[in-house]
């Protein structure tokens, strides 16, 4: 019995450590443009990106780590990137209306994912301009 076990888990071992050789065929990538879907009433992007900063700016960990100019900024990008991706009615029904109460987790992604990518831009951007305004008099 116990040969036969022996046995087995090597075996089994032996099959699972095989190496398979799948045939993997690349994604062709496709040279496609985002277009806008549709601009957005100029009023009403700017009253939800006055909304969006006024959000984020109440937020100590935010206000900690970004300038109240670069923070509008990065507010400014997410809302590009979302006119680029949504009509304005359609955003403002999943996004725009539900912005302090809870998102569904799709919507919840998206909005995270638009917010990093915007904030990491504008946080290398702040560093460096922090970097070149640096004055070695004012150091200790």
């Amino acid at each position: 019995m116990f040969r036969f076990l022996l046995v087995m888990i090597c075996v089994l071992m032996l099959l699972g450590c095989s190496n398979k050789n799948a045939e993997v065929k690349p994604k062709q990538k496709t040279n496609t443009t985002k277009q806008l879907v549709k601009k957005w009433p100029v009023e009403e992007k700017h009253f939800w990106t006055s909304m969006m900063f006024a959000q984020l700016s109440a937020r100590p960990d935010v206000r900690n780590r970004f300038l109240p100019i670069h923070l509008y900024k990065t507010v400014e990008c997410v809302m590009n990137e979302y006119e680029k991706r949504y009509d304005f009615e359609t955003w403002k029904k999943n996004f725009g209306l539900k912005m302090s109460g809870v998102l569904p987790p799709e919507q919840a992604q998206v909005a995270y994912n638009l917010t990093y990518f915007c904030s990491s831009i504008q946080l290398q951007i702040q560093q460096k301009e922090l970097q070149n305004n640096f004055n070695k008099k004012d150091a200790i």
